[in-house]
């Protein structure tokens, strides 16, 4: 059982690191995107940058890289990747149960 309990956390942290990658990617590629349109829609205005990052932004100001902030998205992501994992293990364990009550 307690092996049970192991694998249903781990999935919960991959699917919350899976789920942070992903948005971070959905967000640097949305940047750039806007970033593109932006720079073509008015050549005359300067160089605007773009922001990207989930949820916090990290890199912003033309691309600039923020310390804290990607300091604070990691303990976010940390925070979301036990209460994932956690939340995974206790659905888990209430649908083993009630297989067990079935038996």
């Amino acid at each position: 059982m307690n092996k049970i309990y192991n694998i249903a956390f781990r999935m919960g942290v991959l699917f919350s690191v899976l789920l942070f990658t992903i948005l971070n990617i959905a967000s640097f590629v949305m940047a750039r995107k806007n970033y593109a349109r932006e720079s073509l829609e008015a050549p005359f205005f300067g160089h605007f940058g773009y922001s990207w990052g989930f949820p916090i932004e990290m890199f912003r100001n033309e691309g600039r890289f923020e310390p804290f902030l990607l300091v604070f998205n990691t303990a976010i992501y940390v925070a979301c990747a036990f209460f994932f994992g956690f939340l995974f293990k206790f659905v888990w364990s209430k649908i083993s149960r009630r297989g067990a009550e079935l038996k």
